[in-house]
């Protein structure tokens, strides 16, 4: 068979945005030389290298990925085509990569991938019913998972053996992005909806909850404690350091805009109503990972408004802490006890530290032994923590500045950049031939 060799030169760097696009098979930005290759009959399309890719292997593809895409092959053939035919060339270069590398995938790691892929994918009446849909064979569904899965070994054990050989790289690497992310000090009062109905209810109260707050911030902590319903409740609604980029683009922006102190509006969650406060200036923390054990608590808190309280029977505060602690000496009973209360807010503190704890519930609770009781005055009502358990914890890390998900950030980014350098190493030396 004659064909012509054409050696593919590239007329820009090769861009890639994010390693996704990779697997993804991403439009590069090259200079393609040679014939169309949409011709529908069977025969070799495009060489890589000697690798041959067939007009057949160009129209699977490019069908599956319209099915993938949910749109008509026969109306948008030829940017399929031309799409698809890129995205084999990567492939191949790919390919021929890992085995020069004597990099390879088992059957069963192939199997594993394929059967996650398609419980993300959800195909609504199976995968082989959505392949014989589109006229696509299962082979071919199987090779473009080999590609990505394959790539995705290879570049994970390259980015590996960089940071093995340059032991200093991840550290400096989460240091830079340690200082280039903004972070603020946060509060939040949420509260919860389960019906459209409710929501509604529960905006038009959120929206006067803020109002209140707006002329008195400094009892944002004492709101939070009394009406939110998150488990930062417990600790006046402090979420800690929060990284910007970590918040839903929906609020972002508002959260942002937040000067030192400042409320934000009601912002609607997915089943909950949050108002947020900036509590200090942006702050730029150390990255650190102690694995060294602290004082830890567990508590109950139950709550109980001023109604909530003078229909309980209890004559006094002090007979309510008495009948709470005379109640359950280890806190296993009292929800039950909360609901035969009517007390809608009571709720379990996790195990924390007791250093992480505001100094209002440190101060109380440092010197309070396990099945011990104490009443604390809040805004129209009453709140009596008992301590549950004493122990020793690591500290957990705060999700806003944790070392693992900044690992993975890091390694991505590096992971990334090596995918880029490869594939435009590969492009450089590549000889395209179109028949």
């Amino acid at each position: 068979m004659n064909h012509s060799k054409t050696k593919l030169r590239l007329i820009n760097k090769i861009v890639i945005p994010t390693f996704l696009s990779l697997f993804l098979g991403a439009s590069l930005n090259i200079l393609i030389v040679g014939r169309s290759s949409a011709s529908t009959h069977v025969g070799v399309a495009v060489y890589v290298n000697s690798t041959a890719i067939t007009n057949t292997d160009i129209l699977d593809r490019a069908k599956l990925t319209a099915g993938e895409l949910g749109i008509s092959f026969a109306s948008n053939q030829s940017m399929l085509i031309k799409n698809t035919t890129r995205t084999l060339i990567v492939e191949n270069l790919q390919i021929q990569y890992a085995k020069s590398k004597g990099i390879t995938i088992t059957r069963k790691d192939l199997d594993n991938f394929l059967v996650s892929t398609v419980k993300k994918l959800r195909y609504k009446n199976g995968i082989r019913s959505f392949l014989n849909s589109h006229n696509v064979k299962m082979k071919t569904f199987r090779q473009k998972a080999y590609a990505k899965l394959l790539w995705e070994k290879v570049m994970t054990l390259k980015t590996k053996a960089d940071i093995m050989q340059n032991k200093t790289l991840m550290q400096q690497k989460m240091l830079d992005l340690a200082k280039s992310k903004d972070r603020y000090n946060l509060s939040e009062i949420v509260l919860q909806f389960k019906s459209e109905k409710d929501k509604q209810a529960t905006l038009s109260f959120a929206r006067t909850l803020r109002s209140k707050l707006q002329s008195h911030k400094g009892e944002f902590g004492a709101y939070a404690l009394k009406f939110s319903q998150a488990s930062t409740s417990a600790f006046e609604g402090n979420l800690g350091l929060v990284h910007l980029d970590s918040l839903a683009k929906s609020y972002k922006q508002d959260v942002k805009n937040l000067k030192v102190g400042g409320i934000s509006q009601p912002i609607q969650l997915e089943n909950s109503i949050a108002i947020f406060k900036r509590n200090t200036d942006t702050t730029k923390p150390t990255v650190s990972n102690s694995k060294t054990k602290v004082d830890s608590i567990q508590f109950y808190r139950l709550i109980m408004q001023s109604p909530e309280l003078a229909k309980s029977g209890a004559s006094s505060i002090q007979e309510l802490t008495s009948q709470v602690t005379n109640f359950s000496l280890n806190c296993s009973d009292l929800d039950s006890y909360a609901k035969k209360l009517n007390s809608k807010q009571s709720a379990y503190a996790p195990e924390t530290p007791i250093a992480s704890l505001s100094p209002q519930y440190r101060n109380l609770l440092q010197n309070m032994k396990v099945a011990q009781a104490q009443p604390v005055n809040i805004t129209d009502g009453v709140m009596i923590i008992m301590v549950c358990k004493r122990g020793k914890m690591i500290p957990p890390v705060s999700k806003t500045t944790d070392v693992n998900n900044m690992q993975k950030e890091v390694f991505t980014a590096l992971l990334t950049q090596n995918s880029t350098d490869t594939l435009n190493e590969l492009y450089s030396s590549a000889i395209i031939s179109y028949n």
